[in-house]
């Protein structure tokens, strides 16, 4: 696994298989998605999971400012899914997420 890890990342909705990820194979990067009908703060994401993955990727209507400075103290990045408007990457930018997902990558 040592010659992909620092060029991988494993993504889930399922914080199972990213909790399977992180106890089988440490080094391997993780993504936990977050759907929109989350109420939860980083925080207790975080203590769900029982680590601190390297990305945390809400869908883009959830992402507020208090939630990218609490991702940022606890060292996660937070990728948001999936934005595809050019108005709407522009609010996540002044956000200051640390990157999108979208459909549109023609749209930066």
């Amino acid at each position: 696994m040592k010659a992909i890890d620092k060029r991988t990342v494993i993504q889930s909705f399922d914080k199972r298989t990213i909790q399977y990820i992180n106890k089988q194979y440490p080094t391997v990067r993780t993504s936990y998605l977050i759907d929109a009908k989350n109420t939860k703060t980083v925080k207790e994401l975080v203590e769900e999971l029982g680590f601190k993955p390297f990305i945390i990727s809400p869908n883009y209507k959830i992402v507020t400012e208090q939630f990218v400075k609490d991702a940022h103290a606890m060292g996660i990045k937070v990728l948001p899914w999936t934005v595809n408007t050019k108005e709407e990457i522009e609010k996540l930018k002044a956000l200051n997420v640390d990157g999108i997902i979208s459909d549109y990558p023609n749209l930066f």
